[in-house]
């Protein structure tokens, strides 16, 4: 309790209009219910300068130090970028790496060091990809999270960059995010669900 202002628990109602069930649209519904809870009981408007959103998977575990490379990222960031900018971690699907088949592991290999190689390359227009941070007022600025796509992530920066004429970028910090892959009872579920995972991105 001493490390948190205060906990806003937001359950996304099921069959809204436009809402295709997933993490789009948990985060439109959930953004929609903390600029409410922000505005209403404690007086931070859509537009405050000073808050920053994390998107993260339940399954993500932040380095111990994220949040305090973000901070200072973001006050160190020059007013004119600093609202434009995203933030990402590499990810690293590796919580359940030892149990993963043989090619779920070599994939799971191959995306982190892409990830990293693509965060770390300048040249590199990096899309943020599964956890990422962001000022509320770029969130704000854009519209949030549409309920009606599925690859939130992409999506969200896609919009980012259209809305803000191409300006936005996405900041590396590197502090590892550790996921889990998808993990089934069978080697062929495994491999199924890992498949499955790919297309979405």
């Amino acid at each position: 309790s001493e490390c948190f202002r205060f906990v806003l628990l937001a359950f996304h109602p099921p069959n809204l209009p436009r809402h295709v069930p997933g993490k789009s649209s948990n985060e439109c519904w959930a953004f929609m219910q903390l600029c409410k809870e922000l505005n209403e009981n404690h007086g931070i408007h859509r537009n405050d300068p000073r808050v920053v959103l994390t998107v993260i998977d339940d399954d993500s575990e932040l380095h111990e130090n994220y949040f305090e490379a973000l901070t200072y990222y973001f006050v160190t960031k020059p007013a004119s970028s600093r609202y434009v900018t995203t933030w990402q971690p590499p990810i690293c699907h590796f919580k359940n790496y030892l149990r993963q088949p043989l090619l779920v592991r070599i994939s799971s290999l191959f995306a982190t060091l892409n990830e990293l190689s693509c965060l770390a390359n300048p040249c590199d227009c990096h899309v943020n990809y599964s956890s990422y941070s962001l000022s509320l007022v770029l969130a704000s600025a854009v519209g949030g999270w549409d309920p009606d796509y599925l690859a939130e992530d992409w999506h969200m920066y896609a919009k980012c960059s259209l809305m803000t004429s191409g300006r936005v970028r996405c900041q590396p910090i590197f502090l590892p995010l550790l996921n889990y892959t998808p993990e089934e009872d069978t080697y062929v579920g495994t491999m199924h669900s890992r498949w499955e995972q790919a297309k979405r991105h």
